[in-house]
């Protein structure tokens, strides 16, 4: 199993139901991998910022959230 498949297992178990996500070319493999899953409600983001506020009202509306940046 690669590294990226042992972290959204991990995401999952934990409970997280809400991933952000930046843009990257070193976040490739695992944004391949959550393209064919709909295990997670998935936000795409330009600035980390504005993924801190999303989350933050994501928690306090009772969603478990996550960035990958």
């Amino acid at each position: 199993m690669i590294f990226e498949e042992q972290l959204l297992g991990v995401l999952s178990e934990t409970g997280v139901n809400v991933l952000l996500t930046n843009p990257c070319a070193r976040l490739q493999t695992i944004l391949n991998l959550l393209s064919e899953t709909d295990e997670f409600d998935i936000l795409e983001i330009t600035r980390e910022e504005h993924g801190v506020g999303i989350a933050a009202g994501a928690y306090m509306a009772g969603m478990k959230p996550a960035m990958l940046i």
